[in-house]
């Protein structure tokens, strides 16, 4: 059986996964030929000057380093809010 914190890892990574996934739908930087997407790391080319059969590039490594970057967000803001909760605990404001 998983405990809460097994189930809230693989929550921050489905986040994390789905944070990335959304943030194609971002343009961020016109390139010569091609735009990428995705935040904070593109990880998704669209080939605008020479479009082949399939326009679209991924860039796989971007793309696993954009899912760490946005699970360890979920990360963080689970840690700042428990030292939220036990600061407002120990001053007895909560």
């Amino acid at each position: 059986m998983k405990t809460v914190s097994e189930r809230l890892r693989a929550l921050y990574v489905i986040v994390g996964l789905l944070a990335a996934l959304v943030t194609e739908l971002i343009p961020v930087s016109p390139l010569a030929g091609g735009i990428d997407y995705g935040l904070p790391i593109p990880w998704l080319v669209k080939l605008v000057l020479s479009p082949e059969l399939f326009s679209w590039r991924v860039k796989w490594m971007n793309l696993i380093i954009d899912v760490a970057v946005w699970t360890a967000i979920c990360f963080i803001i689970q840690d700042l809010s428990e030292n939220f909760k036990h600061h407002l605990a120990s001053t007895g404001s909560g």
